[in-house]
């Protein structure tokens, strides 16, 4: 949580902690590459069970050598 390490087991805590007082409470995932989908999924849903209902995903375009961006 703020590029710091939180046990799966107190993100819904820490999380309200952090959001107790915020007028809009928004939490965006950024997860490494080597996380496990379902990793991911764990802890949206733990979100959401915490009432935390707008989550984002933060993704990073990885540069291809030689190719363009976008996709193309």
């Amino acid at each position: 949580m703020n590029a710091k390490p939180v046990q799966e087991a107190e993100l819904a805590t820490k999380i309200n902690e952090l959001l107790e007082n915020a007028k809009e409470k928004v939490v965006l995932i950024k997860a490494d590459t080597e996380v496990e989908y379902s990793a991911v999924m764990g802890a949206m849903d733990q979100l959401r069970q915490a009432g935390i209902e707008d989550i984002g995903l933060i993704t990073d375009s990885e540069e291809v050598p030689g190719g363009a961006a976008g996709g193309q």
